[in-house]
Protein backbone atom coordinates (compact mmCIF):
# COMPACT_ATOMS: atom_id res chain seq x y z
CA UNK A 1 0.00 0.00 0.00
CA UNK A 2 1.35 3.76 -0.87
CA UNK A 3 1.04 5.61 2.51
CA UNK A 4 0.24 8.22 0.50
CA UNK A 5 -0.35 9.91 -2.94
CA UNK A 6 -0.45 13.20 -5.35
CA UNK A 7 -3.92 13.56 -5.53
CA UNK A 8 -4.64 14.25 -9.57
CA UNK A 9 -5.30 18.49 -10.59
CA UNK A 10 -7.92 18.99 -12.68
CA UNK A 11 -7.53 17.81 -15.97
CA UNK A 12 -4.28 16.45 -15.17
CA UNK A 13 -2.87 13.56 -16.91
CA UNK A 14 -2.35 10.86 -14.66
CA UNK A 15 1.35 10.30 -16.18
CA UNK A 16 1.70 13.76 -14.68
CA UNK A 17 0.50 12.81 -11.47
CA UNK A 18 2.97 9.94 -10.93
CA UNK A 19 5.77 11.92 -12.08
CA UNK A 20 5.10 14.04 -9.24
CA UNK A 21 4.23 11.64 -6.83
CA UNK A 22 7.62 9.86 -7.70
CA UNK A 23 9.42 13.44 -6.65
CA UNK A 24 7.36 13.94 -3.50
CA UNK A 25 7.80 10.44 -2.19
CA UNK A 26 11.73 10.59 -1.94
CA UNK A 27 12.26 7.38 -4.14
CA UNK A 28 15.73 7.43 -5.73
CA UNK A 29 15.18 4.54 -8.24
CA UNK A 30 12.60 5.22 -10.82
CA UNK A 31 11.93 1.44 -10.26
CA UNK A 32 11.13 2.08 -7.27
CA UNK A 33 8.43 3.86 -7.53
CA UNK A 34 7.44 1.62 -10.41
CA UNK A 35 6.71 -1.39 -8.34
CA UNK A 36 4.82 0.52 -5.62
CA UNK A 37 2.56 2.15 -8.05
CA UNK A 38 2.43 -0.89 -10.73
CA UNK A 39 3.69 -4.17 -9.16
CA UNK A 40 6.65 -4.36 -11.88
CA UNK A 41 9.72 -2.87 -12.05
CA UNK A 42 9.34 -3.32 -15.53
CA UNK A 43 6.44 -1.89 -16.66
CA UNK A 44 6.94 1.24 -19.02
CA UNK A 45 5.43 4.73 -18.49
CA UNK A 46 2.93 5.63 -21.15
CA UNK A 47 1.68 9.58 -21.82
CA UNK A 48 -1.40 8.61 -22.89
CA UNK A 49 -3.12 5.31 -21.32
CA UNK A 50 -1.51 3.87 -18.40
CA UNK A 51 -2.22 0.21 -17.71
CA UNK A 52 -2.34 -2.21 -14.61
CA UNK A 53 -5.01 0.41 -13.41
CA UNK A 54 -6.78 -2.36 -11.32
CA UNK A 55 -3.03 -2.93 -9.22
CA UNK A 56 -2.29 0.73 -8.89
CA UNK A 57 -6.17 1.49 -7.22
CA UNK A 58 -5.35 -1.38 -5.01
CA UNK A 59 -1.93 0.30 -3.51
CA UNK A 60 -3.81 3.37 -2.94
CA UNK A 61 -5.03 4.75 1.16
CA UNK A 62 -7.88 6.51 -0.36
CA UNK A 63 -10.41 4.36 -1.77
CA UNK A 64 -12.25 7.61 -4.18
CA UNK A 65 -10.32 6.89 -6.86
CA UNK A 66 -11.19 3.54 -9.31
CA UNK A 67 -9.57 2.85 -12.55
CA UNK A 68 -13.00 3.81 -14.19
CA UNK A 69 -12.47 7.29 -12.72
CA UNK A 70 -8.75 7.82 -13.40
CA UNK A 71 -9.51 6.66 -17.44
CA UNK A 72 -12.54 9.16 -17.61
CA UNK A 73 -10.85 12.07 -15.74
CA UNK A 74 -7.17 11.52 -16.28
CA UNK A 75 -6.29 10.18 -19.74
CA UNK A 76 -6.90 10.32 -22.83
CA UNK A 77 -9.14 7.37 -23.29
CA UNK A 78 -12.65 9.01 -23.69
CA UNK A 79 -11.44 10.64 -26.76
CA UNK A 80 -11.17 7.64 -28.30
CA UNK A 81 -13.75 5.31 -26.86
CA UNK A 82 -16.37 7.06 -28.55
CA UNK A 83 -15.13 5.66 -31.86
CA UNK A 84 -14.78 2.21 -31.02
CA UNK A 85 -17.30 -0.70 -31.36
CA UNK A 86 -18.42 -2.55 -27.58
CA UNK A 87 -16.12 -4.90 -28.38
CA UNK A 88 -13.56 -3.51 -28.77
CA UNK A 89 -14.17 -1.24 -25.94
CA UNK A 90 -14.11 -3.95 -23.39
CA UNK A 91 -11.04 -5.63 -25.06
CA UNK A 92 -9.40 -1.75 -24.28
CA UNK A 93 -10.57 -1.58 -21.15
CA UNK A 94 -9.05 -4.97 -19.98
CA UNK A 95 -6.08 -4.15 -21.01
CA UNK A 96 -5.86 -0.51 -19.29
CA UNK A 97 -7.24 -2.42 -15.75
CA UNK A 98 -5.26 -5.42 -16.10
CA UNK A 99 -1.10 -6.72 -16.02
CA UNK A 100 -1.22 -6.04 -20.00
CA UNK A 101 -0.81 -3.05 -22.21
CA UNK A 102 0.95 -4.99 -25.18
CA UNK A 103 -0.88 -3.92 -28.12
CA UNK A 104 -2.45 -1.33 -26.94
CA UNK A 105 -2.18 1.45 -29.04
CA UNK A 106 -3.02 -0.72 -32.14
CA UNK A 107 -5.87 -1.67 -30.41
CA UNK A 108 -7.17 1.76 -29.83
CA UNK A 109 -5.79 2.91 -33.21
CA UNK A 110 -3.35 5.24 -32.40
CA UNK A 111 -0.50 3.39 -34.05
CA UNK A 112 -2.67 3.68 -37.60
CA UNK A 113 -2.53 7.71 -37.66
CA UNK A 114 0.74 9.40 -37.48
CA UNK A 115 0.01 12.79 -38.86
CA UNK A 116 -0.83 14.52 -35.91
CA UNK A 117 1.14 13.03 -33.51
CA UNK A 118 3.64 14.29 -31.09
CA UNK A 119 6.70 13.53 -29.97
CA UNK A 120 6.75 14.57 -26.18
CA UNK A 121 4.25 16.51 -23.72
CA UNK A 122 3.15 19.65 -24.40
CA UNK A 123 2.15 22.54 -22.26
CA UNK A 124 0.38 25.80 -22.56
CA UNK A 125 2.53 28.47 -21.04
CA UNK A 126 -0.25 30.90 -19.11
CA UNK A 127 -1.72 27.46 -17.99
CA UNK A 128 1.41 26.92 -16.17
CA UNK A 129 1.10 30.37 -14.68
CA UNK A 130 -1.58 30.16 -13.34
CA UNK A 131 -1.59 26.28 -12.21
CA UNK A 132 1.45 27.61 -9.97
CA UNK A 133 -0.61 29.65 -8.83
CA UNK A 134 -3.11 27.94 -7.60
CA UNK A 135 -1.45 24.74 -6.51
CA UNK A 136 2.27 25.66 -5.92
CA UNK A 137 3.18 23.66 -8.62
CA UNK A 138 2.31 23.42 -12.87
CA UNK A 139 1.47 20.14 -14.41
CA UNK A 140 0.70 18.14 -17.43
CA UNK A 141 -3.29 18.38 -18.83
CA UNK A 142 -3.93 15.27 -20.26
CA UNK A 143 -6.12 17.66 -23.28
CA UNK A 144 -3.05 19.00 -24.46
CA UNK A 145 -1.55 15.80 -24.74
CA UNK A 146 -4.34 14.77 -27.13
CA UNK A 147 -2.74 14.20 -31.07
CA UNK A 148 -3.93 17.07 -33.13
CA UNK A 149 -4.33 19.43 -30.38
CA UNK A 150 -2.23 22.55 -31.00
CA UNK A 151 -3.77 25.40 -29.32
CA UNK A 152 -4.79 25.81 -25.63
CA UNK A 153 -8.45 25.44 -25.94
CA UNK A 154 -8.45 27.94 -22.38
CA UNK A 155 -6.13 30.74 -23.43
CA UNK A 156 -6.12 30.80 -27.11
CA UNK A 157 -1.84 30.09 -26.78
CA UNK A 158 0.27 27.91 -28.79
CA UNK A 159 0.99 24.74 -27.31
CA UNK A 160 5.14 23.99 -26.23
CA UNK A 161 7.25 21.20 -26.30
CA UNK A 162 8.25 20.47 -22.87
CA UNK A 163 12.24 21.03 -23.27
CA UNK A 164 12.77 17.53 -21.86
CA UNK A 165 11.36 15.41 -24.26
CA UNK A 166 9.73 11.51 -23.25
CA UNK A 167 12.49 9.80 -25.59
CA UNK A 168 15.57 11.54 -24.25
CA UNK A 169 15.31 10.22 -21.13
CA UNK A 170 15.29 6.47 -19.45
CA UNK A 171 12.45 4.37 -20.72
CA UNK A 172 11.19 4.08 -17.00
CA UNK A 173 11.34 7.84 -16.34
CA UNK A 174 8.46 10.11 -15.66
CA UNK A 175 8.88 13.72 -16.37
CA UNK A 176 7.78 15.97 -14.01
CA UNK A 177 6.84 19.43 -15.20
CA UNK A 178 9.89 21.62 -13.20
CA UNK A 179 9.78 25.40 -13.67
CA UNK A 180 13.84 25.32 -13.93
CA UNK A 181 13.45 23.61 -17.27
CA UNK A 182 11.24 26.06 -19.12
CA UNK A 183 12.21 30.04 -19.77
CA UNK A 184 10.38 32.56 -18.07
CA UNK A 185 10.14 34.47 -20.80
CA UNK A 186 8.29 31.27 -22.21
CA UNK A 187 5.87 31.93 -19.03
CA UNK A 188 4.92 35.87 -18.53
CA UNK A 189 1.46 35.70 -21.04
CA UNK A 190 2.94 37.21 -24.00
CA UNK A 191 0.30 37.61 -26.64
CA UNK A 192 3.05 37.09 -29.19
CA UNK A 193 2.41 33.40 -28.16
CA UNK A 194 -1.47 33.65 -28.84
CA UNK A 195 -2.22 31.66 -31.95
CA UNK A 196 -3.77 33.72 -34.91
CA UNK A 197 -6.77 32.13 -37.24
CA UNK A 198 -5.57 32.30 -40.50
CA UNK A 199 -8.19 31.81 -43.11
Amino acid sequence: MLDFFTDPYEDEILYSTIARYHYYSGNVSMRETLIQVFGDRNALPSIAVPCRLEYFVSQLVNDIYTPEYLIQMHTILPYYLPFMNKRRKERVLKTVNGSGGKGLFTLIGMAAGGICRKSGLCYCPQCAVEDMKRYGEAYFHRLHQLEGVFVCDRHGFNLKEYPVAKEKVSRIQFVRFDFKDVGLDELDGNTENQHNNKQ
